[in-house]
């Protein structure tokens, strides 16, 4: 929800410096929007931006059918990366259909801060989640908790280094 309320927020931002009489360029500037975006939201009425809110809110994911898998896994392993997601879940249903490492990069992320932290909606800064590149640009996600130390994996057990 809050996420919403900062989109209405700019929204309504955007329409008054419009009507003050600065240019898309100049509301982008102000706001730290895109242009597009910028013209997006002039181009709206308040109902269609409001349709456009509970469509972003009602979205589905691709991997939405494999999220107890997923978070299960990261329970198990909370130093995994999205690599090792990605090849988890390949190895578990072959049949799955084909889909960008950066999705399974970002569905990975938002399960382990849902199985990190499952009644909060955004973590208070103890959790580690960093995307450094490895192998043929796979992005990597460490899902460890601060001050832990480092984990590693021995077949699909997790131990400490």
């Amino acid at each position: 929800m809050g996420s919403q309320l900062k989109r209405l927020t700019m929204y309504s931002k955007v329409k008054n410096l419009f009507e003050k009489g600065l240019s898309i360029s100049q509301i982008s500037r102000t706001t730290k929007l895109d242009r597009k975006t910028v013209r997006k939201y002039l181009h709206m009425n308040e109902q269609d931006f409001q349709d456009h809110l509970s469509s972003m809110a009602s979205r589905h994911h691709k991997l939405e059918e494999y999220e107890e898998f997923v978070r299960h896994r990261i329970e198990q392993c909370p130093d995994c990366s999205a690599a090792q997601v990605e090849d988890w879940l390949k190895e578990q249903y072959p049949a799955m259909d084909p889909i960008s490492s950066r999705t399974v990069y970002a569905f990975a992320k938002r399960c382990a801060r849902l199985t990190i932290f499952p009644n909060q909606e955004k973590p208070g800064g103890s959790i580690i989640l960093s995307n450094s590149y490895r192998m043929a640009n796979r992005r990597r996600l460490t899902l460890a908790k601060a001050g832990c130390r480092p984990l590693r994996i021995n077949g699909s057990k997790c131990t400490s280094w």
